[in-house]
């Protein structure tokens, strides 16, 4: 797969995540202010732990879909680096590789800890 293709697949990905991260922070949005104005008015952050975002989702709460908001942006980022890995593992390219599995563990990790972390702390 040469460059121009890989670059051109991560740019896509990458647009489709943010389109559709702001697609759900509208739809969001506008389902928080229009089912209850008072809760726009209330409405607080509580975390936005998968447990959470499910169990707000569950409940029909707008919160949750708006707690789906950062995920889709953080899985369009994974989404592009694993392309870069799989270009890089069939270019032989070791060094962008292991620059690339590096990266990916370096978020995976980060966001594990930052949930055990959350979890803790309750």
């Amino acid at each position: 797969m040469p460059p121009e293709k890989v670059e051109k697949i991560i740019y896509h990905v990458l647009v489709a995540s943010v389109a559709v991260a702001l697609i759900t922070a509208a739809v969001g949005l506008t389902l928080l202010y229009t089912t209850s104005p008072e809760a726009w008015k209330e409405a607080k952050y509580e975390g936005a732990s998968p447990a959470i975002i499910a169990e707000l989702i569950a409940k029909r709460d707008p919160r949750g879909i708006l707690g789906l908001t950062a995920p889709t942006l953080i899985a369009g980022v994974l989404a592009s680096i694993i392309a870069v890995i799989v270009h890089s593992a069939k270019n032989k390219d070791k060094t962008l590789l292991a620059i690339s599995i590096i990266l990916l563990t370096l978020l995976v990790t980060s966001t594990l800890v930052g949930l055990a972390v959350k979890n803790l702390s309750k």
